[in-house]
């Protein structure tokens, strides 16, 4: 079955801080707070495009829900929750502050049909938090995830690389304590400089430096085995292409890629080809380089495995006269198998 979610973007409403990265209104393009009659439009547009035999959601996202009037929350969540009884929708989520879950409301969110929460953790290392403005602690994220998980509701934790003075090692700590606690799913988002941040004007003050987009690449192919490991589903890589973002007009800098997802899984494929190929060889002084290489995949992995614009084919046809990639029902994840032939 195929899983859909209806964004409805309410950008920055409820923020008290403005963390140093933030302006969600340039990255979404969405530049007006939410008329909660807009939400049946938005939400009739998208399922008239879906797929009947679809599992949908309605997601908030973009701004700090709880921390939203109550009054406007609830409007929300009731003209949310008619899809639900419908049966056209099969449950609503949110994203939020760690610092502004309130216990006694989580059975109220459940009630109204909210299945999953998302935090908004960004990093578990107390000095990137400060230096990002987040506002909140490493344990504010643990109390606020207890909560969540405590209430039966399923708990998402967003992260964040390359913020200030984030480190690869700082990432894979915050990886392993998101698996620590025992988060459903998260999205692992590169740090970009967005135009009317205090980012910015450090990136123009030579105060910070975003990460390559080779680099952030490198840490992500480390961080979705991890992840994967730890039995933590991965729902998004890399911040969706907005027109924004992909005009120009609100991303300064950093490693913004629409394809950065399929970049990052290519990746881990050709480091896993660069360790295997002479196992693969055996004696390289003794095969000669007329073989015809098969390799057999997971159907899924068929794309990534190839490479982005096909590189990893490409490094293996040093090796071998030809290299073709199939899908092979049977294997899963990066499960592989091969054939020569002459």
């Amino acid at each position: 079955m195929r899983y859909n979610r209806i964004p409805i973007f309410i950008p920055q409403m409820g923020c008290p801080h403005a963390c140093v990265y933030c302006n969600q209104r340039e990255i979404t393009g969405f530049a007006h707070s939410l008329d909660p009659e807009d939400i049946y439009k938005i939400i009739d547009l998208h399922l008239a495009s879906l797929s009947k035999e679809s599992s949908v959601e309605i997601a908030f996202f973009g701004g700090n829900f709880t921390a939203i009037p109550w009054p406007l929350q609830q409007a929300y969540l009731q003209q949310s929750q008619k899809y639900i009884e419908k049966g056209l929708v099969s449950g609503i989520r949110f994203s939020t502050r760690p610092d502004d879950i309130q216990e006694f409301r989580l059975p109220i969110y459940k009630a109204y049909g909210v299945n999953t929460i998302e935090l908004g953790a960004q990093s578990l290392n107390d000095r990137v938090l400060s230096l990002s403005g987040r506002g909140h602690s490493k344990a504010e994220v643990e109390i606020a995830s207890e909560k969540i998980k405590q209430a039966g509701l399923r708990l998402g934790l967003q992260m964040m690389i390359g913020l200030p003075e984030d480190t690869l090692e700082r990432a894979l700590e915050t990886a392993s304590e998101i698996i620590r606690l025992k988060a459903d799913e998260t999205r692992i988002y590169p740090t970009l400089v967005i135009e009317h941040t205090l980012l910015a004007q450090w990136y123009r003050q030579g105060k910070y430096r975003p990460l390559p987009l080779e680099e952030a690449i490198e840490w992500t192919c480390q961080l979705i085995p991890k992840f994967e490991e730890g039995d933590v589903r991965i729902i998004r890589v890399g911040l969706h292409p907005s027109q924004g973002l992909l005009s120009h007009q609100a991303y300064l800098a950093g490693p913004f890629h629409p394809s950065f997802r399929e970049l990052a899984e290519s990746r881990i494929w050709l480091n896993l080809w660069k360790k295997e190929h002479e196992k693969i060889l055996g004696d390289t002084d003794k095969v000669p380089k007329n073989k015809v290489l098969r390799l057999y995949v997971a159907p899924k992995e068929v794309n990534v495995a190839v490479g982005y614009h096909g590189e990893n084919r490409l490094y293996l046809k040093q090796y071998f006269k030809e290299v073709h990639v199939y899908g092979r029902e049977g294997l899963k994840n990066r499960e592989w198998d091969y054939d020569l032939g002459g």
